[in-house]
């Protein structure tokens, strides 16, 4: 018997899904693609590439299906990518979900993401990817002024924070707020269709590289990838612009 708030896989029409309810979907794969990404606020957050094009360590909190973490291991080798889960019951279903083993480069670790971020070296990420929700929503200890303070510490100063929100969460206008309290420069693009609000923040740096944001396709980045990933620049690029000129409840704080 599925015990109530436990991870568990759907698979419908030639894609498997993992869930915590039958109301959500935390992750979905398609079985013939299982590096691609379905959802599309996975290619909103992989459109960090867009400021960061390759990645010379990246960090992840939240595995889920790993779909950031699959697509990250394929395409960007030159990265070192580490990813905390908090749920060990998640990491067991990690074969279902075709997540490459442990290498050199790539590593779960079953823990804490937000006490692991707050023990971490300054400037020792170029990319943190945080996508931590759970049964019950994001861990208020994913989303505090600490736990914001302390990514911030742990990227270099043209490193992104990708923090994956939700705009129906009763805290949301709390959560981007203090977001935009602990980092220089910081844009909120709405992915519309689930509610999910992707934020991309970063130092000076970063800002520098918002200036500079354009929609093309990162050097040696495999074609098929950038098809997936085309659009969610572009998108990305629209917030941007709209954030500077004041249209868009996005922070363009610099």
């Amino acid at each position: 018997m599925h015990r109530a708030g436990a991870p568990y896989v759907i698979e419908h029409e030639g894609l498997r899904s993992l869930h915590f309810n039958r109301a959500e979907i935390q992750s979905v794969m398609w079985i013939e693609r299982p590096d691609d990404l379905y959802l599309e606020y996975t290619r909103l957050m992989m459109a960090c590439l867009m400021f960061v094009a390759q990645p010379r360590a990246i960090a992840m909190i939240g595995l889920g299906g790993g779909s950031l973490a699959k697509f990250c291991h394929r395409h960007c080798p030159q990265a070192s990518i580490l990813a905390w889960e908090i749920d060990t019951e998640v990491i067991a279903l990690r074969e279902e979900f075709r997540i490459p083993p442990d290498d050199q480069r790539w590593r779960i670790i079953a823990g804490d993401g937000a006490k692991a971020i707050a023990q971490a070296d300054r400037a020792a990420f170029d990319v943190l990817m945080v996508d931590g929700y759970g049964g019950n929503g994001v861990p208020p200890a994913l989303c505090s002024q600490a736990f914001y303070e302390a990514c911030a510490h742990s990227l270099d100063d043209a490193g992104v924070l990708v923090s994956n929100l939700h705009e129906a969460a009763d805290d949301f206008d709390l959560q981007l707020a203090r977001i935009q309290r602990s980092f220089v420069a910081s844009v909120a693009v709405h992915e519309g269709e689930r509610g999910n609000c992707i934020v991309f923040a970063g130092g000076a740096g970063f800002g520098d590289a918002m200036r500079r944001a354009a929609v093309r396709r990162p050097r040696d980045f495999d074609r098929h990838a950038w098809t997936q990933l085309k659009p969610a620049f572009a998108r990305v690029l629209g917030s941007i612009r709209q954030a500077h000129t004041g249209a868009l409840r996005a922070q363009w704080n610099l």
